[in-house]
C-alpha cells in the first residue's frame, strides 16, 4: 500500500483490486463537495488524509488527519486482521520534515485500536504525533487515557453504528466534549459531558453520571499532566493581593478608584495607563487598592487575559467561578453571576490590551452587571463613552520625587546619593518596571552609569538578577523590551488587520522629540499622508504605545512617546531617514515665501520644542540646508535662541559646507537679540567664505548695523553712502539698494533731520517694493513714514497708516514680531493722546509676551520701559523706577548706543521727579552720562535737561 514492492505471497495487482473497493466511497465523498478528503491528494496517496484548519485567536492551526482502518475490512469477523500501517500514521500524523505538527493534533478512525493487527504499535506511533483520537466501532462510552513511561494519549469513542442482533439493547448515548488549549495551542484539560437517552419516565435526553464515578452530574474533568491525562481537576486558587512594602505615590489613583469602585452597585473602572507601556504600574496598583480594601468584597478574583489570543468570555466567567468557589463543572453557566453576586465577588480582569480583548472583557461584565469590577490594560479606548458609564483612571509614570521614592525604598540604606538617584529616575522616565529592574542591580553593586549604559547594550533586554523576584511570574519576566514587545505586536496584528503597513511608521516615531509632535509634524516623521496619520496614531494611542499630550498644552491636538519606548522602536529604522524627513518639513513650512506663509509658520511655531530639539541633534550639513531657509521664521516667531546656537554652532565649526547664506542668517539672528559682537562676528565670516561682491557689500552694511546700533552715526553713514550703495548700484541689485537707502534714512531720522529722511521712505525705498510686489518691506517702509509723521505730530495720520497700511499686512504673512512693534507704536500714539489704560494693556499683552518668546532682550526692555512711562504718567513712581533700574537698563547698558541714551535720561527725569535728595544726586550723575553720549554720538538731547544740569538743583 506504500506503494513499493510486493512483499513475497503477494501480487501487486491485489492492491488496486483492494482499493476498488472504497471507489463508491469516495465518489460520495466528492458529491458532498469534500472531494478534497481523497486520499491520491495527500502524501500517503492510497489511504487517508490530513487537512490543516486555521482557527483565529490560536498561535498554531487545528490539524485534521483521518486514518483508514477498513481497508483490509472483509466482515464482521475481521476484528483482529486490520492494520493501519506505520507508513499511513508516519506520512499522515507528520509535517513535511518529519517531525511532529505543531499545534492542536486530532485523529479520526472508525476501528478501536484492539480491533487492529497493529493497533499496539499504532497507538505509540500516534501518542508521539496527535493529541486526541475520536474512534467508533463501539457501542459503549469509552473515555481511555493512554500512557506510557515516555509516551501519552487521550482517546474517545466518537460513536457507533446500532445493527445486528442486539442494536435495539444499545441505549443512545453522545457526548459533548470541550478542550481548554494551552499557549501552544495544545489541550490541557478537557471536560466530557455524558449524555444519555431515558425511556424510564418519560422520552428525554440528560446528563448520565453512572457511567463512571469521576464524572459528577455527568461531567468527567481530565487535565494533561507531565506524564500523562490525569482524573480530577485543579481548582484555581482565590486572588489574594497583599499590600507591598515598595509601594509609593499613586495616592490620587487609590482614591479615584475607591470613590469609582462604591459609587453604584456593579461600577466599572477601567485603569488604563496613558502611556501604555506595561510596567507603569496598572496592576501593582489594583493590587495595592485590593489589599487595602479586603474587607469591604467578598472574594476577590482575577482573570488573567492573552491580549494576543484572548480566550471568549465565557471561559472568563468559568475561571471566576472557580476561584470564588463555585463547582464550574455542575453549576449551570446561566445560574453563576447570581451565585458570585451571593458571594460579593470584586472581579479584576488584566492584560486588556487590545480591542479583541476589550471586546471580550466588555462581553463579560455585561454578564456581571451586579458586581464591581476593575479592568487593567494598554487599551486606552475602553470605557470612553460617557454613556458606557466607566470610571477611567489614568496611570502616569512616576515623576522625579515618587520615583525617587521608590528607588529608595527597595534599596534602604544602600541607596546612592539623591543626584544618582535622581539622574536615574529622569534616564528611565520614571517608569516603574526600568525602576525596580534598576534596583535590583544597584543591589548587586552596579552604578548608575553602569545599569544604564548595560540596559542599552542589551536594548532594554536585561533580566532581573534575582531570580526569586516576583516579576518573574510575569509575561515579560520584568524585562522591559519583552514588556513592549508585547504592545508592538499588538499593534501590529491592528494594522493587519485593516490591511495597514505601519510597522515603519511606528517605528520612525522612535525619533520623534520626546516634548511630543502634532498632527503634521508626526504625519510626515512617520512617513505618512495626514489623513492615513488620523487613523494610525489613533491605533498608536488606543494601545498605549504613544500618549495623547493634555489638551492644556497642546490644544491642537499632540501626542509623545516614552523616552524608553522611543528607544524600543528606533532599533528598527534608521535616523537619517527620519531627519531628512523632518528637514523637508521644516524647509516647507519655514520657508519665506508669501504662499501660506502666515498659517505654515503658525503649523511650526506650534512644533517649536520638536523642531528645537531637532536642531540641536542634528548634523552639520543639514543645519546648512535649513537655517537660510528659515531664519526670517525664527526672527518673527522666535524664540531665536536654539535657532541662533544652532547659527553659531555650525559657523563657528565652518563645517557642513558652511556658505554665505548660513553666515547671513547668523548675523540677522545674533541682531534680534542684540548680540552685536556675534554681528561682527558673522560678519567677518560672510566677507571670507562668500564668494561674490555682493557677501562683501552685505558684510560691510552688517559692520554699519552695529556701529548705527552703538551710536556711531557718522561712520555708519560714511560706509552706507561709500562701501555699500556703489556696490548694489553697480551690480544692479535695485532691493539691495532700496534697503541701505531705507538705513541711510534711519541715521537721518535720529539725528533728527526728518525731511530729508521722509523723502528717502517716499521717493527711494516705496517704489521699488511696490515694483518688487515686496508686500512686508513696503509695510515696513509706511511704518517707517509712520514714525516720522508721530515725531512732527501728525498723530492721526501715523495711527491710520500702523491700522491701515501695516498691521492687515504682518497679520496676513504671520509676522507676529513685527505685529507686536505695529501694535506698540499704535501704543505710543495712545500714550500720546492720554488713553494709558488702553496703551498699557497693549503693552501688557500684544507686545510683552511676544519679545519674551522670541527671546528678543532689546525689545522686551524698549517696552518695559515705555510701561514705566505710563506709570510714571500715572504717579505710580516707585514701580516705575524698579521697572527701570531692574528691566529696563541693564539690557541698555549691554547694548549700548541710542537706546542706552534715552534710558538713562528717562531714568533721570524719573528721579527728578520723585525729588528725595538722593534722587536728584543719582539723576544727575544718569543725565550727564546721556548727555556727553549723545554729544560723541551728534544725537539731539533735550533742552530742559541741558538746563536741569546747568541750574542749581542741577548742581547739587
Amino acid at each position: 500500500m506504500a506503494g513499493g514492492k510486493a512483499p513475497a505471497g503477494f501480487e501487486d495487482a491485489w492492491r488496486d483490486a483492494v482499493l476498488q473497493r472504497q471507489a463508491s466511497f469516495w465518489k460520495a465523498v466528492a458529491e458532498l463537495g469534500r472531494a478534497e478528503l481523497a486520499p491520491w491528494r495527500h502524501r500517503h496517496g492510497r489511504l487517508g488524509y490530513q487537512v490543516e484548519v486555521p482557527i483565529d485567536g490560536l498561535a498554531a492551526p487545528l490539524w485534521v488527519v483521518g486514518l483508514d482502518t477498513a481497508w483490509l475490512g472483509g466482515g464482521d469477523a475481521d476484528t483482529g486482521s486490520l492494520r493501519l500501517t506505520d507508513h499511513q500514521v508516519e506520512l499522515l500524523a507528520s509535517g513535511k520534515d518529519g517531525g511532529n505538527l505543531p499545534g492542536f493534533r486530532l485523529a479520526l478512525m472508525h476501528h478501536r485500536f484492539a480491533d487492529l493487527a497493529d493497533g499496539e504499535w499504532a497507538r505509540r506511533l500516534l501518542a508521539d504525533r496527535v493529541d486526541l483520537v475520536l474512534h467508533g466501532h463501539q457501542h459503549e462510552p469509552a473515555v481511555e487515557p493512554w500512557a506510557s513511561p515516555d509516551h501519552h494519549l487521550l482517546v474517545l469513542a466518537a460513536g457507533c453504528l446500532y445493527e445486528g442482533d442486539e442494536h435495539h439493547r444499545y441505549p443512545n448515548a453522545c457526548q459533548m466534549i470541550e478542550l481548554e488549549l494551552g499557549d501552544d495551542s495544545r489541550p490541557e484539560r478537557a471536560v466530557i459531558r455524558f449524555r444519555g437517552w431515558a425511556e424510564r419516565n418519560g422520552l428525554f435526553w440528560g446528563d448520565d453520571g453512572l457511567l463512571y464515578r469521576s464524572a459528577r452530574h455527568g461531567r468527567l474533568v481530565l487535565r494533561r499532566q507531565g506524564r500523562g491525562w490525569s482524573v480530577g481537576d485543579h481548582p484555581s486558587a482565590p486572588w489574594q493581593p497583599a499590600t507591598s512594602e515598595v509601594f509609593v505615590g499613586r495616592r490620587d489613583e487609590l482614591a479615584a478608584i475607591e470613590r469609582a469602585i462604591t459609587a453604584v452597585p456593579g461600577a466599572r473602572v477601567a485603569v488604563v495607563a496613558v502611556q501604555g507601556m506595561a510596567g507603569v504600574g496598572k496592576s501593582f496598583l489594583v493590587e495595592e487598592f485590593c489589599a487595602q480594601h479586603a474587607g469591604r468584597f467578598g472574594a476577590m478574583c482575577r482573570w488573567v487575559l492573552d491580549p494576543t489570543k484572548p480566550m471568549r468570555a465565557e471561559i472568563g466567567l468559568l475561571e471566576i467561578a472557580q476561584q470564588a468557589g463555585i463547582d464550574r463543572d455542575h453549576t449551570p453557566a446561566a445560574e453563576i453571576p447570581a451565585l458570585l453576586a451571593e458571594r460579593r465577588v470584586l472581579v479584576h480582569v488584566d492584560n486588556v490590551d487590545g480591542v479583541e480583548a476589550a471586546a471580550v472583557v466588555v462581553e463579560l461584565l455585561d454578564q456581571l452587571r451586579a458586581l464591581p469590577a476593575i479592568v487593567t490594560g494598554r487599551y486606552t479606548a475602553l470605557g470612553t463613552t460617557p454613556g458606557a458609564k466607566w470610571a477611567r483612571v489614568e496611570v502616569e509614570c512616576l515623576d522625579g520625587d515618587a520615583a525617587v521614592a521608590m528607588l529608595r525604598a527597595e534599596l534602604g540604606k544602600d541607596a546612592p546619593d539623591e543626584a544618582d538617584l535622581r539622574a536615574l529616575a529622569g534616564a528611565v522616565g520614571g517608569l516603574p518596571l526600568a525602576l525596580h529592574l534598576a534596583a535590583g542591580y544597584l543591589r548587586g553593586g552596579f552604578s548608575v552609569a553602569g545599569f544604564l549604559e548595560r540596559l542599552r547594550a542589551a536594548g532594554l533586554g536585561l533580566e532581573p538578577v534575582d531570580r526569586a523576584d516576583p516579576v518573574w511570574r510575569t509575561r515579560s519576566r520584568g524585562v522591559v523590551s519583552v514588556s513592549f514587545q508585547i504592545s508592538r505586536e499588538l499593534f501590529r496584528a491592528e494594522a493587519a488587520r485593516r490591511g495597514e503597513a505601519w510597522g515603519p511608521a511606528l517605528s520612525a516615531l522612535g525619533w520623534a522629540a520626546l516634548s511630543g509632535f502634532g498632527r503634521e509634524l508626526g504625519a510626515a516623521i512617520a512617513g505618512l499622508a495626514s489623513g492615513a496619520f488620523e487613523s494610525f496614531i489613533h491605533a498608536a494611542t488606543s494601545l498605549s504605545l504613544v500618549r495623547r499630550v493634555p489638551s492644556t498644552l497642546r490644544p491642537d491636538g499632540a501626542w509623545s512617546v516614552h523616552a524608553l519606548v522611543a528607544e524600543f522602536l528606533r532599533t528598527e529604522v534608521a535616523r537619517t531617514q527620519i531627519d531628512e524627513r523632518i528637514e523637508r518639513w521644516v524647509i516647507a513650512q519655514g520657508d519665506h515665501s508669501d504662499d501660506d506663509r502666515a498659517t505654515r509658520w503658525a503649523v511650526l511655531s506650534r512644533e517649536s520644542a520638536a523642531v528645537h530639539a531637532w536642531l540641536a541633534s542634528v548634523d552639520d550639513p543639514t543645519l546648512v540646508r535649513v537655517l537660510p531657509r528659515c531664519w526670517r521664521y525664527a526672527s518673527s516667531h522666535g524664540p531665536v535662541g536654539p535657532w541662533l546656537d544652532a547659527a553659531r554652532h555650525v559657523c563657528r565649526r565652518r563645517a557642513g559646507g558652511v556658505a554665505g547664506s548660513c553666515a547671513w542668517a547668523w548675523a540677522q539672528l545674533a541682531k534680534r537679540v542684540g548680540a552685536q559682537d556675534e554681528v561682527l562676528e558673522a560678519a567677518d565670516l560672510l566677507q571670507r567664505v562668500g564668494d561674490k561682491e555682493r557677501d562683501v557689500a552685505l558684510a560691510v552694511g552688517l559692520r554699519a548695523d552695529i556701529l548705527q546700533a552703538r551710536g556711531e552715526l557718522d561712520e555708519a553713514l560714511r560706509i552706507r553712502r561709500e562701501d555699500a550703495l556703489p556696490v548694489y548700484e553697480r551690480l544692479g541689485d535695485v532691493r539691495e539698494k532700496a534697503v541701505t537707502m531705507g538705513k541711510i534714512a534711519d541715521i537721518l531720522e535720529a539725528r533728527g533731520e526728518l525731511d530729508e529722511a521722509l523723502r528717502i521712505r517716499r521717493e527711494d525705498e516705496l517704489p521699488v517694493y511696490e515694483r518688487l510686489g515686496d508686500v512686508r518691506s513696503k509695510a515696513l517702509t509706511m511704518g517707517k513714514i509712520a514714525d516720522i509723521l508721530q515725531a512732527r505730530g501728525e498723530l492721526d495720520e501715523a495711527l491710520r497708516i500702523r491700522r491701515e497700511d501695516e498691521l492687515p499686512v504682518y497679520e496676513r504673512l504671520g509676522d507676529v514680531r513685527s505685529k507686536a512693534v505695529t501694535m506698540g507704536k499704535i501704543a505710543d500714539i495712545l500714550q500720546a493722546r492720554g488713553e494709558l489704560d488702553e496703551a498699557l494693556r497693549i503693552r501688557r499683552e500684544d507686545e510683552l509676551p511676544v519679545y519674551e518668546r522670541l527671546g528678543d532682550v532689546r525689545e522686551k526692555a524698549v517696552t518695559m520701559g515705555k510701561i514705566a512711562d505710563i506709570l510714571q504718567a500715572r504717579g505710580e513712581l516707585d514701580e516705575a523706577l524698579r521697572i527701570r533700574r531692574e528691566d529696563e537698563l541693564p539690557v541698555l547698558e549691554r547694548l549700548g548706543g541710542r537706546n542706552l541714551v534715552v534710558g538713562l535720561a528717562n531714568l533721570g527725569v524719573l528721579l527728578i521727579q520723585r525729588g528725595l535728595p538722593a534722587d536728584l544726586l543719582e539723576a544727575r550723575g544718569h543725565l550727564e552720562r546721556a548727555e556727553a553720549m549723545a554729544a560723541a554720538m551728534r544725537i539731539p538731547f533735550p533742552d530742559d535737561l541741558h538746563r536741569w544740569l546747568a541750574s542749581s538743583a542741577g548742581r547739587m
